[in-house]
């Protein structure tokens, strides 16, 4: 398992287009509620594609909060 405490590394990973693999490749990947936030909710606020890839991971359980 791997804990990432930084949305900047989720959002660079999800806009190279390697989220996903990285995700697989590290088993479980946790993530703080606030990272998720700022990633996901704002992200998605501000119009990022980057947020909804993030999300879909979440909801695939390859990245839990």
């Amino acid at each position: 398992m791997i804990t990432i405490k930084d949305s900047m590394i989720l959002i660079h990973l999800a806009k190279l287009a390697i989220l996903p693999e990285s995700c697989r490749h590290f088993g479980n990947v946790l993530i703080p509620e606030k990272v998720y936030e700022e990633a996901v909710l704002t992200g998605k606020e501000r119009g990022y594609p980057d947020a909804l890839i993030i999300e879909q991971e979440i909801k695939g359980n390859l990245i839990k909060i």
